[in-house]
């Protein structure tokens, strides 16, 4: 069966890429009764004359009839798309489905979701935008460096940053691969205001450019990896639109807006370095990738998030962070009497939490 199944498969790829070939490319006439452009236009031509000539008015018929040209092109290409999935899909079946579709587990159907999305490239849009989203619990929304490695301050949080540093390694060579093949899902945006494929980036950068140069405690070699492959992902991506590097952009991070970032490290309980020379590394960390996302937020209009938020945004991690808090507190004697009348104001705000749309 599997057998029949790959045959099956190569035969339908090969009658697409043929009959395309031969439909498009090839300067004399094709020949064969079973091409698929045959197929399609005597299955959609004799209907749409049946249809046409109900029309009393003629020049309402020739109006329509003028447009089955430019339409059965576009359904023709439709067509060969259509077919290519089912071939893939057989393809993979054949295999014994070695790419498994969780939602409906292993078959043809999930072999022929798989092919679809990998065709038509939605599948990379949307593990691009589940990490992105997985994002804002962990650092704000937009997401910051700041924000980031508070929430990764308390104990064992290093391991969970590292974890974390490691899965957005792959993300951006991820991302690198897919949008340098199909450039058209850089214009694709995220479904909330403050999300962005550029941001997520720019603060997973930020975030493993300031524990390279200024953070102690931390595993500073995955930020490195980290960093290398982000910022690849980053400059490829600008040059693929021949976007030069921004140069005279307004300074995200100045020696004021540093010192707030130290501050707030410091009374989160993260190490900082402060040598004296810890803002200089930072700036040549940042010289190295900032022109090019700025580059590149100016040409597809998604703001770069701040280092620090000003306002920030109100997301669930908030709200059950405090909700986690009472619960320590619990069984301490002054913290009993406060826990009742707060914990009805805190999970308000977490049923009232939204995102911007």
């Amino acid at each position: 069966m599997r057998i029949v199944t790959l045959i099956a498969g190569v035969v339908c790829l090969f009658a697409v890429l043929l009959d395309a070939f031969q439909t498009i490319i090839l300067p004399r006439r094709a020949s064969g009764r079973f091409r698929l452009t045959r197929i399609f236009y005597i299955v959609t031509w004799k209907p749409w004359v049946f249809l046409t000539k109900r029309l009393r008015k003629l020049h309402k018929r020739e109006s329509v009839f003028s447009y089955y040209g430019p339409m059965s092109l576009i359904f023709l290409l439709v067509v060969w798309a259509g077919s290519m999935v089912v071939g893939f899909a057989l393809l993979f079946y054949s295999l014994g489905s070695p790419f498994i579709d969780t939602a409906q587990g292993p078959g043809f159907r999930s072999d022929l979701y798989v092919s679809g999305t990998t065709i038509f490239t939605f599948g990379a849009f949307s593990r691009r935008e589940v990490s992105i989203s997985l994002l804002d619990a962990r650092a704000g929304s937009p997401p910051t460096a700041a924000e980031l490695l508070r929430r990764h301050s308390y104990e064992g949080g290093e391991a969970a940053l590292s974890l974390l540093l490691v899965e957005w390694e792959r993300w951006s060579a991820e991302l690198l691969e897919s949008h340098i093949s199909y450039p058209l899902l850089c214009y694709f945006r995220s479904q909330h205001t403050n999300q962005s494929w550029i941001s997520a980036l720019t603060s997973v950068l930020d975030t493993s450019a300031l524990l390279i140069a200024g953070v102690q405690g931390h595993e500073a070699r995955q930020a490195q990896l980290t960093f290398a492959m982000a910022r690849h992902a980053l400059v490829d991506l600008a040059q693929i639109f021949l976007l030069a590097p921004v140069t005279d952009a307004p300074d995200r991070l100045p020696a004021a807006r540093y010192e707030q970032l130290y501050n707030l490290l410091c009374q989160s309980n993260v190490s900082v370095c402060r040598d004296g020379h810890s803002y200089e590394r930072l700036r040549d960390m940042r010289a190295l990738y900032e022109g090019y996302a700025e580059a590149l937020s100016d040409y597809l209009c998604m703001p770069l998030p701040p280092w620090i938020a000003d306002q920030p945004h109100k997301d669930n991690w908030l709200a059950v962070a405090k909700l986690r808090a009472q619960t320590e507190a619990a069984n301490s004697p002054s913290g009993q009497a406060k826990q009742s009348q707060s914990q009805g104001q805190t999970i308000a705000g977490l049923v009232d939490d939204h995102h911007d749309f």
